[in-house]
C-alpha cells in the first residue's frame, strides 16, 4: 500500500505502546493523516521488510513537526480528527 500524502495534513506521532527498549525513552514513530482513522508506522511493512523503523523521542517529534509548520496544538487537532473519524467508522 502507498500512502500518497499530497494535499493532505499529517504529522509525525509516537506509538507509546511500542518503545525501541525497556528504557522506555524512544518510541516507534507513525504517520497521523487528517480525518482518517488509524495511523501508519514507519518501516517498510511486508513490501520492504529492509527498512527499518525510525524511533524518536518526545522532542525530536515535536520539532520534526515543527519543521513542517505545525504547533503542538495543531498537531493534536490532526491526531484527534484521525480517532474522530475512527469513531464514525464505528456506528
Amino acid at each position: 500500500m502507498s500512502l500518497n500524502l499530497s494535499n493532505k495534513r499529517w504529522v509525525y506521532w509516537l506509538d507509546k505502546t511500542r518503545p525501541e527498549n525497556d528504557t522506555r525513552e524512544t518510541f516507534r514513530v507513525s504517520v497521523v493523516v487528517e480525518n482518517e482513522s488509524g495511523h501508519y508506522p514507519t518501516g517498510g511493512g511486508p513490501n520492504d521488510p529492509m527498512k527499518a523503523p525510525w524511533y524518536w523521542d518526545d522532542e525530536t517529534c515535536r520539532l520534526k513537526n515543527a519543521e513542517r509548520g505545525y504547533t503542538v496544538e495543531e498537531c493534536w487537532d490532526i491526531v484527534n480528527s484521525s480517532m474522530c473519524a475512527k469513531a464514525v467508522e464505528l456506528r
